[in-house]
């Protein structure tokens, strides 16, 4: 068994805290009022946003619902906590609470981002709903936007195909904040 020196030791676990650092200056947090601000660029005529998971406090869910009322947006939380309540809550966030678009907020829901979202892909596009969520490689899977920002500016993945079959589009203004990446 080889053995690592002190120095060693020390270089890797700086270089370790480097590299953490890099990505926290990368990516910042994108805060809910930021998600609807966007949303509702893409989709003018949107009123009601359903939010899908598994996992948000309900402080999220106070800052969701305050932020969302203050731009004119309603928003319903469905908490699925096993899988088989998955298509009931979204049958009542689209049916009753007609819901136009489906936001999965975190990245680390693996009910929702698993089982979750293979449900919510198959049945949101007959609905004419969009899904958006927190993994940029769903977009290739059928989902509507993935928001993030990168230095200081948004990106916002939108799958072109999804967005106009929800009545969805990129802004005809420009915004200097706002990069659209179209797929």
């Amino acid at each position: 068994m080889k053995r690592i020196s002190l120095v060693q030791k020390v270089f890797r676990i700086g270089f370790l805290l480097v590299a953490l650092q890099c990505v926290g200056f990368a990516q910042s947090p994108i805060t809910y009022g930021q998600q609807i601000s966007i949303l509702k660029s893409l989709k003018s005529d949107l009123h009601v946003i359903g939010v899908m998971a598994g996992n948000i406090s309900e402080k999220d869910i106070s800052n969701f619902s305050r932020t969302a009322q203050q731009q004119g947006i309603q928003v319903f939380v469905a908490q699925p906590k096993d899988p088989r309540e998955i298509p009931d809550l979204y049958k009542k966030l689209i049916r009753e609470k007609k819901a136009q678009l489906i936001l999965i907020p975190n990245a680390d829901d693996a009910l929702m981002l698993q089982i979750g979202y293979e449900y919510l892909k198959e049945n949101a596009i007959v609905d004419k709903v969009g899904v958006c969520v927190p993994d940029v490689s769903l977009i290739s899977q059928g989902a509507f936007c993935f928001i993030t920002k990168e230095n200081g500016k948004f990106t916002v993945y939108i799958n072109e195909r999804v967005s106009s079959y929800v009545g969805a589009a990129v802004p005809k203004e420009e915004n200097p904040s706002i990069n659209y990446v179209l797929r």
